[in-house]
């Protein structure tokens, strides 16, 4: 450092004690500058100024005296150092004035000059070293208070330090180097940047060494012209420094240890031209090496805590973008954006492994752009696993950091930016690379262990995401190829139309496959020929749907597509067995095609086809498996289609049967409402002749001929009925009754006293359950009268004498059931369903026996459905029967009231 003179202020009246101790002091300090003050006015003026670092007062003045100009300097300066000379002053006034801040008191003697000198030097020396630790202190805050902020580096505590020494040091050149937990230097700070640096680097790497076994400390007073140290540092230690340092004009030093709890972190290197630099400055160097020390120790500890923190934060920021980022490409552009954000690099970037296995696509990109430096986007970019760095991790699996790139054996120079160094992570799943992780510096050596370490743990992040969006890509594809089956398997029951099914096949496996061209082919085997039929292609690839062969010149792709099995080249050009073909393919532009058989029965029926024309694709069993797939979609379409074909023919006679069969049973209702329309007038006549032979007024019966009259009479009776339930059917049909509010009580009470005469005749019993007050229904009196009857007639025929009818009427709910009960024959099980059908009867034997054709049941069930009711039947056969018919009441129950 540059030797500033010491400017002293001295108060003397005595123009010859002046120039004594001005020539006294000249023999100490070689630079020395005193401004003389005599009176007050010029004190004033000084004291003003502040143009000094020392002051020199005699006690007795006679404008004042020593004690007020004392207070007077500490109350301006209380920092600058004050000496006293007096003849007269008592211990009272020395107690005085080193009370009120007097650094020392000199009693005029003859001897006095030679103890002034060194008790300026210690006034001074002691004052620069408050001054420095103050310095220090200070220093030393600020250092907390950044921690406590957030904003401490290391480099640039270490850069402070140097500067500070050289500012309250004697030093003229001073560094500072660190230490890592193996002993070795990891970082060092040298010479402020205002001060230039010596000639030659003059760390002198003995004595560090000596200092890094020993953790003591070392001062140099004196470096000899032939490097001799003086004082000699002891046993062990180098006894001659360097000769870059004395080349440098080095002539003292000062090695300190920098100790936190007896581990050594460091050294503090002071170096002064001038000898005996550091020899007072013991006690100032020890305090400030400890502030130092620790200043560096909660600055590595705040580094690493802040790295750490940072490293969470970068670890957790990447398994947030791969656990909610399944597109590889987004992922990994996210990717390489965090790891640039952390690390602050010009480059990052990040490449897959493609299927071959041979080359590095750039998936993701953060910084200066590898191909131009002006473009920071992601662009086109690949290489070799066989050239760079970069290639140089892929093919061993291993982390590689370089330095020094320009001196580094792998590095293949770009052709955009040049960077110094550079970081290749490999991407690892398992065993097997999948990708590299690629981080460039344009500074030299900028990658550690730590880097290494972290960027590691990002690789293997990846990894995991890397994994998760394969199988996202491959489910999704594989989801892809199941709709695009699934459509055409389902898509037959909405397309009647093959043509139309074949076209979306391909459209689809066309876009699945991002092929050029799908087609299918139609094969003839009769007349020996094929046709493609059906095509899709893609965008700015020329059609040729309608092209046709024979399959003389096509007999590769035929033989191998009658073994039902798929044929697959992957160069057009040059595979052999197209040698037929080949000049086809080149005018389809093919350079890669891929054939699936698709039959029909036992025969061949055409050929799911796929092409690629802008480049040759390498089959991947999967897809392989997906044309076999959707060929075999297809042929099940066929069968089906030839099924639909089949049924639509069957369903189209079965139409028209059913249609006729509509017509012959209109034509049969037409001929039974004519025929009875007919037959009413005739049987009237017949009747009535028959009642009035029977009541004699044509004339007596004879004996012989009453009974034949009788049967006459009663087999009428039964032939009108029949007529009369004919008609009643056909018009419920044609025109239905209006309805209005029947007392179904009243209705049930008739019918019962009208049958009580044919019950006893046929010897059984006929009990009614008919309370009063029961709401009436809605029906036609007659109608439900001819309902009741026919209940009742075939209980009575179809109940052996002895047995019982039974009549009940009840309410049910918001309706009305009547119930006719018998202990008759009974009807089985199997027979009850088709009772109520026209002219069914359960058993042939039954018009042989009790008479009747099948119509008494279903006119039942068409009167009860007429009026909104209903019919059923519970019987077990030689038990009995039970018939209920269920009528909704009335909506007006006014009417009809009993």
């Amino acid at each position: 450092m540059t030797v500033q003179p010491l400017r002293i202020l001295l108060l003397d009246d005595n123009p010859k004690d002046r120039a004594m101790t001005i020539n006294a002091l000249r023999h100490t300090f070689s630079s020395l500058k005193v401004v003389q003050i005599a009176d007050a006015e010029s004190f004033g003026r000084s004291l003003e100024a502040r143009d000094f670092d020392l002051v020199l007062t005699d006690y007795q003045l006679h404008w004042t005296d020593g004690l007020t100009v004392l207070r007077a300097i500490k109350n301006a300066r209380p920092d600058c150092p004050v000496v006293m000379i007096t003849a007269a002053g008592s211990e009272e006034i020395a107690v005085e004035a080193m009370k009120a801040g007097l650094d020392d008191y000199i009693v005029k003697s003859p001897r006095r000059w030679d103890r002034l000198p060194a008790a300026i030097q210690s006034a001074w020396e002691l004052s620069r070293q408050h001054w420095a630790l103050r310095e220090a202190e200070t220093w030393y805050q600020s250092v907390w208070e950044r921690e406590a902020a957030g904003s401490l580096e290391l480099g640039q505590v270490l850069a402070e330090i140097v500067a500070l020494a050289s500012k309250v040091t004697n030093s003229d050149y001073t560094s500072v180097i660190l230490l890592d937990e193996a002993g070795n230097v990891s970082l060092t700070s040298e010479n402020p940047s205002d001060v230039p640096p010596p000639r030659n680097h003059i760390r002198d790497e003995d004595l560090t060494n000596w200092i890094i076994r020993s953790h003591e400390t070392i001062i140099v007073d004196e470096i000899g012209d032939d490097g001799k140290l003086i004082p000699d540092p002891g046993e062990g230690a180098p006894h001659r420094s360097s000769p870059d340092l004395v080349a440098a004009g080095i002539r003292a030093l000062a090695g300190l240890p920098l100790m936190i709890r007896h581990r050594l972190r460091g050294i503090l290197y002071l170096h002064s031209l001038h000898p005996g630099a550091f020899h007072s400055q013991q006690p100032l160097l020890s305090a400030f090496t400890k502030q130092v020390a620790i200043a560096i120790e909660n600055t590595r500890v705040f580094q690493a805590e802040q790295q750490q923190s940072r490293r969470l934060t970068l670890l957790a920021e990447i398994s947030r973008i791969v656990a909610t980022t399944l597109d590889i490409n987004a992922m990994l552009q996210e990717v390489a954006e965090s790891i640039r954000h952390h690390f602050a690099y010009p480059i990052v970037g990040l490449f897959t492994l493609d299927d071959e296995g041979q080359t590095l696509i750039l998936r993701g990109h953060s910084g200066i752009s590898m191909g131009s430096p002006e473009s920071p986007a992601l662009e086109a970019y690949s290489q070799p696993i066989s050239q760079g760095i970069i290639g140089h991790a892929a093919r061993t699996g291993k982390s590689y950091l370089t330095g020094d790139v320009t001196t580094d054996p792998y590095y293949k120079p770009p052709d955009g930016t040049p960077m110094r160094s550079e970081a290749c992570i490999p991407i690892l799943d398992g065993r097997r690379l999948v990708g590299v992780i690629d981080v460039e510096s344009d500074r030299l050596a900028d990658f550690d262990e730590g880097t290494r370490s972290l960027l590691e743990a990002v690789a293997d992040i990846v990894s995991v995401g890397l994994r998760n969006a394969h199988l996202y890509e491959e489910s999704q594809h594989r989801l892809q190829e199941l709709t695009l089956l699934n459509r055409i398997s389902v898509g037959f029951g909405f397309v009647l139309n093959i043509d139309t099914l074949i076209d979306g096949a391909l459209e689809g496996l066309r876009e699945l496959v991002n092929a050029d061209r799908t087609y299918f082919i139609i094969v003839d085997t009769d007349a020996g020929a094929w046709e493609r039929a059906h095509e899709s292609v893609a965008p700015d690839i020329e059609p040729h749907i309608g092209m046709t062969g024979t399959l003389d010149n096509w007999t590769v792709e035929f033989e191998r597509l009658l073994t039902r099995q798929p044929f697959a080249v992957f160069d057009t050009t040059f595979d052999p067995r197209v040698e037929e073909t080949r000049e086809m393919y080149r005018l389809l532009g093919a350079q890669s095609m891929l054939l699936a058989p698709v039959q029909f029965g036992n025969r061949l029926y055409g050929a799911l086809g796929v092409e690629y024309c802008r480049e040759r694709h390498a089959w991947h069993p999967d897809e392989i498996r997906l044309l076999k797939g959707m060929a075999h979609q297809l042929e099940l379409a066929l069968d089906n289609l030839h099924l639909f074909e089949e049924v639509q023919v069957r369903a189209d006679e079965l139409a028209g049967a059913l249609a006729r069969l509509e017509e012959l049973d209109h034509l049969k209702d037409e001929f039974i409402q004519n025929v009875s329309h007919e037959l009413r007038s005739p049987l009237a006549i017949i009747r009535g002749y028959v009642e009035m032979l029977k009541t004699g007024e044509l004339g007596e019966l004879q004996p012989e001929q009453q009974k034949p009259v009788d049967i006459i009479a009663r087999r009428v009776r039964m032939l009108g009925d029949l007529v009369q339930d004919i008609t009643l059917i056909l018009e419920a049909e044609a025109n239905p009754p209006e309805p209005e509010a029947v007392p179904l009580s009243a209705v049930a009470q008739s019918a019962v006293e009208d049958f009580q005469i044919a019950v006893e005749q046929a010897e059984l019993n006929l009990q009614a359950e008919i309370p009063p007050g029961l709401p009436p229904v809605n029906g036609s009196f007659i109608h439900l009268r001819r309902l009741l009857d026919n209940l009742l007639s075939n209980a009575i025929k179809f109940t052996p004498a002895g047995g019982t009818i039974t009549v009940r009427v009840r309410p049910e709910g918001e309706q009305v059931a009547l119930e006719v009960s018998d202990t008759g024959v009974g009807i089985p099980s199997d027979k009850l369903e088709r009772i109520f059908e026209r002219f069914y009867q359960v058993d042939g034997s039954t018009w042989r026996r009790f008479g009747g054709v099948g119509l008494g049941l279903a006119l039942v069930k068409k009167i009860a459905e007429t009026f909104g009711g209903h019919v059923t039947v519970d019987s077990e056969v030689g038990e009995g029967s039970t018939f209920s018919v269920v009528l909704p009441t009335a909506v007006d129950p006014d009417l009809g009231n009993e």
